[in-house]
């Protein structure tokens, strides 16, 4: 009874087209049928029906299926509103066949409602002991790191932490404090990420900080949490380094792989070496000082060590680029030579040593140093509109910065290039 046209049955049934079956009948159509909605439209019009997109009075039959009628469609419930009969789809070949309109009983769409199954709730089992247990050891066994905090809100409650790992018959100690760069000097682009994993000191509660920017300014700090148990931390943590890096944080058995446009770990400092002391070199008379060596002022000396100190523990980060309120900077450790608009060379006196008063045998002549372009400030003025956020990692990967290093109006090139430069640190 369920008479379902084929198409070449569909073609036969349009082909009676002198039987005016439907004549004063209208129709409604709704779910997915065995043939195109428009084609048993064309099927009914052709046999004096009509057809509306939705169910009103007027409408005398609803053709439908059962898996939409038991969705409850638009329709569907307009119809059974109305009491209007819903059929299968088989009732117009049948009627067309039959030259008449045959009864509905046999051609309803009878559901029965669907079999809600009962999920049987899982119940959760109580952690097992076991790990309950091994959990409470780690938290144990860790160590507060002496490690200064980044995040200066959390300073006096919190500290970094240490751990004693071992695995087989692998040991390690892993401190949560990473320093990582995104460094490349040909477009002028040297960037920070810092990030710590820090415990309460009087409690289990965890925090994960991070500190991020371009070198030579302070930056932002971001914290996460807290979290009242270390592994949810370490989770956070381990997410951020491996989206930051592209590795795994924490694997005795690897070591770390540097993924292009990805941060580089930075090995902490191995020889924690007394801070030197920095100076520069000016090759003509500049506010009163004569020419030769003079000391940098002590900000921009603690920045420039710590530049310093990354190189001697990271050997390929021996340019660097920084910079200082508006200005952008190149410190090249190989030449030991600063640039802006025009190089002057620098160097680093150990600590107890006594510079020499001589002069270098590689200062450049002032004839020889770049002359900077008579221009307005906002011409040579760093664009710092440029995006600082760490929400994504493609706001670091898109910005080129621009290498145009400013010149104050007014004075000479030789001057500008003489007179004193504190770096910044981050």
């Amino acid at each position: 009874l369920k008479f379902v046209a084929g198409r070449s049955q569909f073609i036969r049934l349009l082909a009676m087209a002198g039987e005016m079956v439907f004549k004063g009948q209208t129709f409604a159509i709704s779910g997915k049928l065995s043939l195109l909605h428009r084609e048993y439209e064309d099927l009914i019009h052709r046999h004096g029906g009509e057809v509306k997109d939705s169910v009103t009075h007027p409408v005398n039959f609803l053709i439908s299926n059962d898996d939409d009628v038991r969705a409850s469609s638009h329709k569907v419930t307009s119809a059974k509103k109305l009491g209007v009969p819903i059929v299968h789809e088989g009732f117009i070949g049948s009627c067309v066949a039959a030259g008449k309109i045959l009864g509905v009983e046999f051609f309803a769409v009878k559901t029965t409602p669907p079999v809600t199954k009962t999920r049987r709730k899982k119940r959760k089992h109580p952690e097992d002991a076991a790990v309950k247990a091994a959990k409470a050891r780690r938290v144990e066994a860790i160590k507060l790191s002496s490690q200064p905090v980044i995040a200066k809100e959390l300073a006096d409650v919190s500290a970094v932490v240490h751990e004693e790992i071992s695995k087989g018959f692998g040991e390690a100690s892993l401190t949560w404090d990473v320093e990582m760069l995104l460094h490349d000097p040909s477009k002028g682009k040297d960037k920070f990420y810092n990030m710590q994993l820090l415990k309460n000191k009087q409690s289990t509660e965890f925090w994960v900080a991070s500190q991020y920017g371009r070198t030579g300014q302070a930056g932002h700090t971001h914290v996460f949490g807290p979290f009242s148990d270390f592994d949810a931390a370490r989770r956070i943590f381990q997410r951020q380094y491996k989206q930051k890096t592209g590795n795994r944080w924490g694997l005795l058995s690897s070591s770390f792989e540097k993924h292009p446009g990805k941060y580089r770990l930075l090995a902490k400092d191995s020889l924690h070496e007394a801070p030197g002391l920095w100076q520069y070199f000016l090759t003509a008379p500049v506010a009163g000082k004569d020419i030769g060596w003079h000391d940098m002022k002590d900000e921009a000396t603690k920045n420039l060590e710590r530049l310093w100190q990354q190189w001697q523990s990271n050997p390929q980060l021996s340019v660097r680029v920084h910079r200082e309120d508006l200005f952008r900077f190149e410190v090249n450790f190989d030449k030991m030579q600063q640039t802006k608009s025009s190089s002057r060379l620098i160097r680093r006196v150990p600590e107890g040593g006594k510079p020499s008063l001589a002069a270098s045998a590689n200062v450049p002549e002032p004839s020889q140093l770049a002359p900077a372009a008579a221009s307005s400030d906002e011409e040579h003025r760093v664009n710092e509109d440029e995006n600082d956020s760490e929400s994504t990692e493609e706001s670091y990967m898109s910005e080129e910065d621009d290498m145009t290093a400013p010149t104050a109006t007014g004075e000479s090139a030789d001057k500008a290039a003489q007179r004193p430069v504190a770096l910044g640190g981050q």
